[in-house]
């Protein structure tokens, strides 16, 4: 926990040294036969120069940890791509990430792709906005399932989101409950 902790200040700090930086910490619990697993979360994206920028991401979760950054290239203004290096608790502790994030209106679309020491990892999320604090879609993770996901919007300047999914794969289903505070 300590060196997650220390990872989310080192970009905070990072981020406020950049031009207009944003992004969020989050925590999920993923609920499955009468157990929940916690997850804690932080990225942080800021601009570069043109088209480039760049971005972070950490998580934690029980006793496994990954943190990861790199440049991240928007092509138009609703298509942005990233290439992320960073570390993982494993013995071969090299972890790399590619990312696709497409919005258009309401409607949004994250992919993410990792691999490393602890083999590969996926995570699709795409969303249409019924309202600009509602939206619902579909979540899928490796190692998790695939199942409808909703979310909703809180506060003034809507920095708060709560979002769930129901999770379906051959060994069980899972419920997952997520907070993110935005910054």
């Amino acid at each position: 926990m300590f060196k997650f902790t220390l990872l989310v200040l080192s970009l905070l700090f990072t981020s406020a040294l950049c031009a207009q930086p944003y992004g969020f910490v989050e925590a999920q619990n993923f609920a499955r036969d009468g157990k929940v697993r916690h997850a804690l979360n932080a990225y942080v994206h800021g601009a570069g120069s043109g088209k480039w920028g760049w971005s972070g991401f950490s998580s934690t979760s029980g006793t496994y940890a990954l943190a990861y950054a790199g440049p991240t290239y928007a092509p138009a203004k609703w298509c942005e791509l990233s290439l992320s290096l960073g570390v993982e608790t494993d013995p071969n502790p090299l972890r790399g990430a590619v990312g696709l994030y497409l919005a258009k209106g309401s409607d949004r679309l994250l992919y993410t792709y990792e691999n490393g020491g602890t083999g590969p990892w996926e995570k699709l999320i795409a969303v249409h906005g019924v309202s600009d604090r509602f939206g619902f879609g579909i979540f899928s993770q490796s190692f998790r399932g695939t199942g409808p996901y909703a979310e909703v919007k809180l506060g003034k300047e809507k920095k708060i989101l709560l979002y769930g999914a129901y999770l379906m794969r051959g060994e069980g289903d899972q419920v997952l409950g997520a907070v993110r505070m935005k910054f």
